[in-house]
């Protein structure tokens, strides 16, 4: 017999053999050849399954291109601190109105002229304007975000600006007493102002290298002062009885004061543009209001135009 016809032998007395045994068993082995085929196939499955990986693993960059920044690597950086120098024009409005109202008040104390008539009350001066240069300096401090530039400023001017006001006015009544009172007031006023001094909150949007800004804050200015009131009053009888003449002694009465380093205090507002040359200098333009309260009761208030250049760190 032939090596073929014997392993085909061979491989029938297996197989006999392995359905005795199976038979012996209770084994169904078409249900086994089932079951090992699943097996192997599942097996396979499990191999060619890829590797899973996070999210985090994944490189997307290819697919969504490089981050971009809101703000352009190269954009200006206004934060931080500046000073610099400045000259400008202002013009000075004084309204004098009542400003010797406290002299006249002080001459014609426990009459009956002040009493009734209450001559310190009358506007006895006008407004007056005076224009003049002015310079000087700032410094500062900004911090920024995204766009918007907050800051704190501290501005001094120096100027020699001196506004004066003369006027005189002449008034008559009748008082209780019946005596027609002629009053004359003579009055005059000069404010000096030499110097003064803003400190200020800005507010401004970054526009590349330009920098608009608006600002708002409070003001202290130091003036000289010289004012002078002089009072005179002649009263003649109006009741008929005869009675004399009366008028002040002395007639007229003057009072006058000057004051050195007088300080006056109010609030400034303004708008103004700063604009980078380089990194570290810009230019800059502002315009400033400042009302004073008071120097002596005298009210000011102060418009500036002026131009500077700065160095910020």
């Amino acid at each position: 017999m032939s090596e073929r016809g014997v392993a085909a032998l061979r491989e029938t007395s297996f197989e006999e053999d392995r359905t005795m045994r199976a038979a012996f068993f209770g084994i169904d082995l078409c249900a086994c050849r089932r079951v090992a085929v699943v097996y192997l196939l599942a097996g396979s499955a499990l191999q060619c399954q890829p590797t899973r990986v996070q999210a985090a693993d994944l490189d997307y960059s290819s697919l969504r291109g490089a981050i971009m920044d809101d703000k352009p690597a190269d954009a200006p950086d206004w934060s931080g601190v500046y000073l610099g120098a400045q000259a400008g024009y202002a013009n000075a409005n004084v309204d004098f109105g009542r400003a010797t109202g406290d002299l006249v008040a002080h001459v014609l104390r426990d009459t009956i002229i002040e009493s009734e008539a209450a001559v310190s009350g009358w506007t006895a001066l006008p407004e007056r304007d005076a224009r003049r240069g002015v310079f000087g300096g700032f410094i500062g401090y900004n911090s920024q975000w995204d766009d918007v530039v907050l800051g704190i400023e501290a501005n001094y001017n120096h100027t020699n600006m001196s506004i004066t006001a003369r006027d005189k006015l002449q008034r008559a009544f009748i008082a209780s007493d019946r005596y027609n009172y002629n009053v004359d007031l003579d009055a005059r006023s000069t404010v000096k102002v030499m110097d003064y001094m803003t400190l200020r909150a800005r507010a401004g949007y970054a526009l590349g290298s330009i920098l608009p800004y608006a600002m708002m804050g409070v003001a202290v200015g130091r003036a000289s002062i010289d004012r002078s009131a002089s009072v005179a009053v002649t009263a003649y009888d109006y009741s008929g009885m005869g009675r004399p003449v009366a008028s002040l002694d002395p007639n007229p009465t003057t009072l006058s004061e000057k004051k050195n380093n007088e300080f006056a205090y109010g609030m400034a507002a303004g708008l103004g543009v700063d604009m980078l040359l380089t990194d570290g200098i810009f230019l800059r333009g502002e315009y400033e209001y400042i009302r004073f309260i008071s120097f002596s009761k005298a009210r000011a208030d102060i418009n500036t135009l002026r131009g500077a250049v700065g160095v910020k760190f």
